[in-house]
């Protein structure tokens, strides 16, 4: 299977940071808050791998720092340290040639937005921040394939309509704003705006957060059509157990910004190792 991206030692400290951070916050410690200079631990020595077609999960409490590790993927936030290596293939999964390497957080701005732009996609929890509501739902697509080959507005509109189709938005209010949409309907056309240029790499954040259980089954249901046919790579990071269970083939436990347990979904799941993991997994029984 193919190697998509490549996360050693990733780390963000929110604060001026000190000597003693590290010592001082962790799950041992029972905080992410330095007690010396008051810096915020978001995130330390987060290591992981992921591959063509592969749901990995990541599942914590609030301020566990698993949004933290997406945001800094995506360039929505700059790492304190760590390295993350992107392994773009070809899109042709025949063709022979190897992949570009991508050294991420050493890339300048302008590639690191190339990048987001064209083989990354992000769906946010809040649809306020991956949705422009100045602008219709066919528009919003329409922002993300002005960036990609095509540049003939019939061509964009169809590709909006079909994006929105397979969303299951309905395609007669591809010309009305996102804020006249359910919530349910806004991350669909998230979702359709994150698809628009291809990515082979998806990341989803807290998506069915706040949804009614029937709207989010619908949106699970799609993210995992949109995996079985596009072979989309997809880091998804939630608190609930059940979106873990359906979705992610591997899973990352973490706590006060560090990673506390690895491994199949399902072994995590069933046999937890780590106090907390198990307290997780008992409260969702």
């Amino acid at each position: 299977m193919r190697k998509i991206l490549e996360v050693r030692g990733l780390s963000k400290i929110h604060g001026k940071g000190c000597p003693h951070c590290l010592d001082s916050t962790g799950p041992e410690m029972d905080t992410n808050i330095c007690p010396h200079c008051g810096s915020v631990v978001a995130a330390h020595n987060v290591s992981l791998d992921l591959h063509a077609g592969e749901i990995l999960g990541i599942m914590g409490e609030s301020g566990s720092g698993k949004s933290t590790v997406v945001k800094t993927l995506f360039f929505d936030d700059v790492p304190t340290a760590g390295e993350a290596i992107f392994f773009d293939h070809p899109d042709d999964p025949t063709a022979d040639d190897p992949a570009q390497q991508w050294d991420m957080f050493a890339l300048n701005a302008a590639r690191q937005r190339w990048l987001r732009n064209h083989r990354f996609g992000m769906v946010y929890q809040n649809p306020h921040l991956g949705l422009n509501f100045n602008v219709s739902a066919g528009g919003n697509i329409a922002e993300r394939l002005l960036m990609s080959d095509l540049n003939h507005y019939g061509e964009i509109r169809d590709r909006a309509r079909q994006l929105l189709a397979r969303t299951e938005v309905l395609t007669d209010r591809m010309d009305e704003s996102p804020r006249k949409f359910s919530g349910g309907m806004q991350q669909r056309v998230q979702i359709a705006k994150a698809l628009a240029t291809r990515p082979p790499l998806l990341y989803l954040d807290e998506v069915t957060t706040g949804l009614d259980l029937s709207v989010q089954a619908r949106i699970l249901d799609l993210i995992l059509e949109i995996q079985h046919e596009l072979r989309t790579a997809m880091i998804v990071v939630t608190h609930d157990l059940g979106v873990i269970r359906l979705l992610a083939g591997r899973t990352l436990v973490m706590k006060y910004g560090r990673v506390i347990e690895s491994g199949l979904t399902d072994q995590i799941l069933e046999d937890p190792q780590h106090a907390y993991t198990q307290r997780l997994v008992a409260s969702a029984l």
